[in-house]
């Protein structure tokens, strides 16, 4: 059995590796030489930091005690090691700790060269962007002016313009921020932000378009005055993005409603319920999944776009939680929980 291993390790391009808790590598396959340049012996002298970027050293660390402590695998961690020409190399790690024998069990994969397509991707993403958002403010802006110039239904269609700019300028910042965290860069700018006055303003702008659709839009507010530590303009867009999803699935005369509330947790949950056809209970783990298409069976494959994926990762960064629930009597309940 152990030829047979030691068969399929040369063979494979993973770079298999075990370490020890105290930072060494105990055992290393051949593919880490042919990537890196380093002979074997000399990866296994130091300390495997000692090989990471400069950059990538802290975040290494953080993530090697974190697998140390909960035995975790971790899927999406991914550094670069410096090879023996004095370059780098990007690796996507998967690891697993065993705690009685204090060792960590790891595969690495060279993933330099999509490492450099994804660059090249968000550079022209970004370009998209750039060039999308100029002609939409144009849009938008001349809509708005024509709204105090005109009325009746001349009004109402350029009401609904300024709606539909409003929806695309999401749209575009949405793709740009999916993209951008892939590479960890959805940061957000933390600020004391008034809980009441956030709903007030998503809620007039969201009303307008609920009424368009023949739909009922409610909100509730804190019963009395709290603040939430977020980014104003994140949480806004995943608030609104949520009540988008609300507005586009659920039927005419539907009705939606926004809520905040303080929570016993020291936190402010948001809810955003209606009472359309929901999600089935088998779907509702891949809702906030890039690019999932859901198919209960039932029904035509349906897309909910970048805009859950966007509200998942922008909550996430603000260490809170979302997630989906089913209504009642029926609809669907997303949940939005922030700590203070």
């Amino acid at each position: 059995m152990g030829e047979m291993l030691e068969k399929f390790t040369h063979m494979t391009d993973d770079m298999l590796c075990v370490a020890g808790v105290e930072g060494f590598f105990k055992y290393l396959s051949p593919s880490w030489e042919r990537v890196l340049g380093w002979t074997l012996a000399e990866l296994c002298a130091r300390p495997f930091v000692d090989f990471v970027h400069p950059e990538d050293r802290a975040r290494t660390t953080q993530e090697t005690a974190a697998i140390v402590q909960a035995g975790r695998v971790q899927t999406s961690f991914r550094n670069r090691y410096r090879c023996r020409d004095g370059g780098y190399r990007w690796l996507l790690w998967r690891t697993n700790a065993n705690t009685e024998d204090g060792l960590i069990y790891a595969a690495a994969r060279d993933v330099t060269d999509m490492v450099a397509l994804e660059g090249q991707r968000d550079e022209l993403m970004a370009l998209i962007v750039h060039d999308l958002k100029s002609p939409l403010s144009v849009i938008k802006l001349n809509a708005q002016w024509l709204l105090g110039e005109l009325q009746g239904a001349q009004e109402e269609s350029a009401r609904d313009i300024v709606g539909a700019a409003e929806c695309m300028e999401r749209l575009v910042l949405n793709l740009l921020d999916v993209s951008r965290s892939d590479e960890r860069n959805l940061v957000p700018q933390l600020k004391e932000v008034l809980v009441k006055d956030l709903m007030s303003a998503i809620y007039a702008a969201a009303k307008r378009r609920a009424d368009a659709l023949g739909k009922k839009l409610l909100i509730r507010l804190p019963a009395r005055e709290c603040r939430v530590h977020a980014d104003r303009d994140l949480l806004r867009r995943v608030l609104e993005n949520l009540l988008d999803n609300s507005l586009k699935y659920s039927h005419v005369g539907a009705t939606i409603q926004l809520e905040a509330r303080e929570t016993s947790e020291e936190g402010v949950e948001f809810t955003v319920a209606d009472d359309g056809p929901g999600i089935p209970a088998t779907l509702r783990h891949r809702i906030f999944e890039k690019y999932a298409r859901l198919d209960d069976g039932a029904n035509a494959p349906t897309g909910h776009g970048l805009g859950l994926v966007f509200c998942r990762l922008a909550v996430e960064a603000h260490r809170g939680t979302i997630g989906v629930e089913e209504g009642v009597p029926r609809g669907t309940v997303f949940r939005v929980r922030l700590p203070r």
